[in-house]
């Protein structure tokens, strides 16, 4: 399965827009400014999932993911690695931690930027693609690497892998988007994404 140029070029158009909007909100309620890049947007199997968050299975990975029905099936995930994610709620808190375990105060916060940012993009896309959704609570979990897809809910054939970059403090803090379709909501995803290219 392959994207046409234009199919990719407005994917990538609806995601910039999702991002940007996640980080007006984000701005609005954090102490330091947040600036968020999506260097790079992937249509990939599910089998190319272990290549992307690391060879070795043993890696440490929190994600916030949430699931979505309606015209389409499927969820949606922010994932960082843990030392990543521990970094970025220091700095979106000003506190600092010497133990790498997630307390009270990271993990309510991690919930908080993820469900902005999968908001931010969901919403975008069902305005966008004229698509309604229903979502569920975005949940935070930490993993290891080879159980990702356990922890977000979806077997899918393929998905969508947005390299994520959030800057704060001159800091560059990298994550991924990944969004998954169920199958048969991939077909109607391309089929709305089709229609909104020849718009």
């Amino acid at each position: 399965m392959k994207l046409s140029t234009q199919q990719f070029d407005f994917l990538t158009e609806i995601v910039n827009i999702g991002i940007g909007r996640s980080a007006n909100v984000l701005n609005k309620i954090v102490k330091n400014r947040v600036q968020l890049k999506v260097p790079s947007i992937l249509l990939l199997k599910v089998d190319d999932l272990k290549q992307l968050v690391g060879h070795d299975d043993s890696v440490e990975l929190s994600v916030i993911s949430m699931g979505f029905t309606g015209d389409l099936l499927g969820s949606v995930a922010l994932v960082f690695s843990s030392a990543n994610a521990i970094k970025m709620v220091d700095l979106l808190t000003e506190n600092n931690y010497e133990k790498l375990e997630m307390d009270q105060l990271r993990t309510s916060t991690l919930n908080e930027v993820g469900n902005i940012v999968l908001n931010s993009l969901i919403g975008t896309l069902g305005n966008l693609l004229k698509t309604r959704f229903r979502y569920s609570i975005p949940q935070f979990k930490e993993c290891l690497a080879k159980d990702l897809l356990a922890n977000t809910g979806s077997l899918p054939e393929y998905f969508i892998y947005a390299e994520t970059q959030f800057k704060i403090k001159d800091n560059n803090i990298e994550g991924s988007f990944m969004l998954f379709f169920e199958v048969g909501s991939f077909d109607t995803f391309i089929e709305k994404l089709e229609k909104f290219s020849v718009q």
